[in-house]
């Protein structure tokens, strides 16, 4: 990686200390083009032809100076070229950022860091970046003919309206964007080579899609300018923000440019339909000269589900055909010099999976080694392709600066190389500089502009890693030096404006009085987003508080951050057993209830609440109504798997155990569950059964990444029930060691000793797992009682006191009448069989 400076003679020392700050071998040093007027686009071209990164200081007297083709190196030139990205001009002065920044609002423009030394950082993260993008523009373009013939057959159809969208579908890395920027190549060339993009999550209403619309357009804008703008938006009704949101839109079909919405979770409905802000926003868009948006998404639209109006164009984009894939690797191939024997190119297409991205990976390893060694130990690739897993982050050789770096995500969701720097100041900076570089190339991390963030499929995995976990101190320490380096970063425009959604989640998270600066940026999203991030880490509270206050400026919220919001609510409050919470949020949601999904979400966390409480007959009705109204909703399947299991409903729990499995095959609750499931209902048969062995062999490997004791917990189960006691217990004792205060092992180490007969044993471990189930700091754990109660109950049947075991039975909150018959059925048989044998 390299970067051309460019700067006034004036300007020199300033210029030679950011250069004595960058790694030797990553710059180029040139003031004597601009002395002599010669800046012009033909030699930033030249520069960047030999570099990854041209940047331009300027200052008061190089504007009098070398400035004079300032206009030209920034022309269309430039931007059709696709490498206006690739220039970052440093302003050393406020003036003249003052005085440039109206032209160049699209382009890279900043005011003087405050140190040669942050400006060297500055220029680092950009080099990172540039480097990275220039690798995937350098991508060739191969087949696709029948989705861009798809594509232009909706868009020339005189049947149909002008369309306003593309909407693009796939997997990432699928060839989604490429397929999107080849139809417009084909159908309007001259739009730009750089679309401005924004990316919609989940909670995002019209005051998230107007912020990142901005901050996409215009990364230069101040942030008084920005204050301004976001205060006369968020005073508006919905229909007029609609209208200002489109508006901004119709604004780039003049530049001659679209926009690229990437659908991080707020561009559909649960139901797969568009949600109102994006269907209101899209009314009022143009249609002409060209679409003004393309939606880039994981999900297709079903078609009943689509626009009334009939004015996108959709595609659903998979894998490449074989001999497209074959096209693309020996252009690939050719391109690196690296020559193929025969066969070797059909296994190369095979390992790649007809995948662009898998392609791309592949031939990088090839050309660092050769066809010859990668195939002969590909392991190493076919573990980065299912990279999703946490296996992939642990056998990825990530030394301990990766870690902290991975570490310091796990509490921002993305930040510049600046404010990486700053928080791992003890660090040198071209160290940083290189571990971001190295987990970029395995995809580890990515870079969207200079914002470097976790990839996607990494995320959870890098979050439950134990080697990124951070000790509570060291959390805090980072959350406050990221908040105050961030807020006066980004109030001194030294930092870019997109970074402002991680200041505010900052600020918000370290619970401490929030600035008026940072106060005017923070929208209820932040909060919905917050409660989710602390609902997840198990601090119930915390959501509890964040929710509530998401809900309470609910009319800035979209449909979907609202009902999110009395979710997160409602989840944490039954954890906690705060019923008068917990029913505040239904109330609400229920306001909110308009379809079969958002219905659904009601039954849902009714049946959770009942489940907490261990009223799991109630619980499974519950349940089962808000699987009736949306049959898709993982989360739902579980729970009904895990209550009918416990109410000894083993098949029923199969078929929901099965669905959930098959919407979540990595989620080690969902396999267990499953397993057990099969346990009961194949008897002795699933010793050797082909899908429980596949299964176990899944839940172990999970159990060792993250130190559970699933595995051998099942384990022990199918000895106790159709193998040797002694193993059992040798099993369970291994699952306790990992998880102690487990109540899953503790019942079945109980169950174990009972069969053993060895009742004092058995009553100490039941008195145990008591304590644990009626432990009011950790009241979800009631979820146990019955099971508990059962085996407190199986306890007297086995020591023969059956009237204990019928007072426990008569708690009708627990068991139904048809329980207390089984119960005395049993009972009989026991009393019927010592009979006979006194006999």
């Amino acid at each position: 990686m390299r970067a051309f400076l460019s700067h006034s003679s004036k300007d020199k020392g300033y210029v030679q200390a950011v250069k004595d700050n960058l790694r030797p071998g990553n710059y180029e040093f040139d003031s004597q083009t601009f002395d002599e007027g010669g800046l012009n686009s033909d030699e930033i071209l030249k520069a960047l032809n030999r570099c990854d990164l041209f940047c331009l200081f300027l200052s008061k007297d190089a504007l009098n100076s070398g400035y004079v083709n300032f206009e030209i190196a920034f022309s269309r030139e430039l931007i059709a070229s696709g490498k206006i990205s690739r220039v970052l001009t440093i302003c050393l002065d406020e003036d003249v950022f003052n005085s440039a920044k109206d032209f160049i609002k699209h382009y890279n423009m900043v005011r003087r860091s405050s140190s040669p030394e942050s400006t060297a950082r500055l220029i680092e993260g950009k080099l990172i970046s540039s480097n990275h993008s220039k690798r995937i523009k350098s991508h060739p373009f191969v087949g696709r003919e029948t989705e861009l013939k798809i594509l232009e057959k909706q868009a020339n159809n005189l049947d149909k309206p002008r369309i306003k969208a593309l909407y693009v579908s796939g997997n990432s890395g699928s060839g989604r964007r490429t397929v999107a920027k080849k139809f417009f190549q084909n159908q309007y060339p001259e739009i730009g080579a750089i679309p401005p993009t924004v990316e919609l999550d989940n909670f995002d209403g019209y005051d998230d899609i107007y912020r990142a619309i901005i901050s996409s357009l215009n990364p230069s804008i101040s942030i008084p300018d920005l204050k301004d703008l976001i205060e006369g938006f968020q005073n508006a009704d919905n229909k007029r923000k609609s209208q200002i949101i489109a508006d901004k839109i119709n604004e780039i079909v003049h530049d001659r440019e679209t926009l690229y919405v990437f659908d991080g979770g707020g561009v559909l409905r649960e139901d797969g339909s568009f949600q109102p802000e994006i269907e209101s926003i899209l009314d009022r868009v143009v249609d002409r000269p060209h679409p003004p948006v393309v939606f880039i998404s994981p999900r297709m639209i079903p078609k009943r589900l689509r626009r009334a109006a009939d004015d996108l164009a959709y595609l659903s984009v998979s894998a490449l055909t074989r001999e497209d894939t074959e096209r693309l690797i020996t252009g690939l191939l050719k391109e690196c010099d690296v020559r193929v024997k025969s066969g070797q190119l059909e296994k190369l297409v095979d390992i790649a999976d007809q995948h662009p991205f898998n392609i791309y990976r592949m031939v990088d390893l090839v050309s660092e080694t050769s066809v010859d060694l990668f195939l002969s130990n590909p392991r190493d690739f076919i573990e980065w392709k299912h990279k999703q897993t946490s296996e992939y982050l642990r056998s990825a050789n990530l030394n301990s600066l990766d870690l902290k770096i991975l570490s310091v995500f796990s509490i921002a969701p993305e930040l510049d190389f600046t404010s990486l720097s700053d928080v791992l100041s003890e660090v040198d900076s071209s160290e940083i500089s290189g571990s971001v570089q190295k987990m970029l190339d395995l995809n580890i991390v990515r870079v969207e502009d200079e914002r470097i963030s976790i990839s996607p499929a990494l995320r959870i995995a890098s979050e439950r890693d134990p080697r990124t976990e951070l000790k509570s101190q060291e959390r805090t320490r980072i959350m406050r030096s990221l908040s105050r380096s961030l807020e006066l970063r980004i109030e001194d425009g030294e930092a870019p404006i997109t970074l402002l959604e991680s200041a505010i989640l900052m600020t918000l998270e370290r619970d401490e009085p929030t600035s008026k600066l940072m106060e005017a940026f923070i929208l209820p999203s932040h909060r919905v987003w917050l409660a989710k991030k602390h609902y997840d880490a198990r601090r119930w509270k915390d959501a509890i508080r964040m929710a509530r206050e998401a809900i309470e400026g609910h009319g800035r919220l979209s449909r979907s951050g609202a009902i999110a919001a009395c979710r997160y609510l409602g989840l944490a409050a039954a954890r906690i057993n705060d019923q008068s919470t917990f029913n505040f949020g239904i109330t609400q949601l229920k306001n909110l209830a308009d379809d079969d999904a958002s219905e659904a979400i009601v039954h849902f966390l009714n049946g959770f609440n009942l489940r907490l409480q261990g009223k799991l007959t109630e619980a499974r009705e519950t349940l089962i109504s808000a699987y009736k109204l949306s049959q898709t909703n993982r989360a739902t399947s579980r729970e009904l798997a895990s209550v009918c299991l416990s109410l000894d409903l083993p098949e029923e729990a199969e078929s929901y155990a099965r669905e959930a499995y098959e919407a979540a095959k990595a989620n080690p609750f969902i396999i267990d569950i499953f397993i057990s499931c099969l346990i009961r209902n194949k008897k002795k048969l699933c010793k050797r059964d082909p899908e429980v062995l596949e299964l176990l062999d899944s839940l172990q490997q999970l159990d060792e990444e993250e130190g559970r004791s699933f595995h051998a917990t099942r384990l022990a189960e199918i000895e106790y029930f159709y193998g040797d006691n002694r193993e059992a217990l040798r099993l369970v004792l291994e699952a306790l060691k990992k998880t102690p205060s487990l109540f899953a092992p503790l019942e079945l180490y109980a169950k174990i000793l009972l069969k053993d007969r060895n009742f004092s044993r058995a009553i100490e471990q039941i008195n145990i797992a008591r304590r644990i189930v009626m432990d009011r700091s950790t009241f979800d754990l009631r979820a146990n009682y019955r099971p508990f109660l059962q085996l407190e109950a199986n306890y007297y049947l086995n020591i023969g006191d059956f009237d204990s075991a019928r007072n426990i039975y008569q708690d009708v909150k627990f068991f139904s009448n048809l329980d207390r018959e089984t119960l005395n059925k049993e009972i009989e048989t026991i009393q019927s069989y010592k009979k006979g044998r006194s006999e």
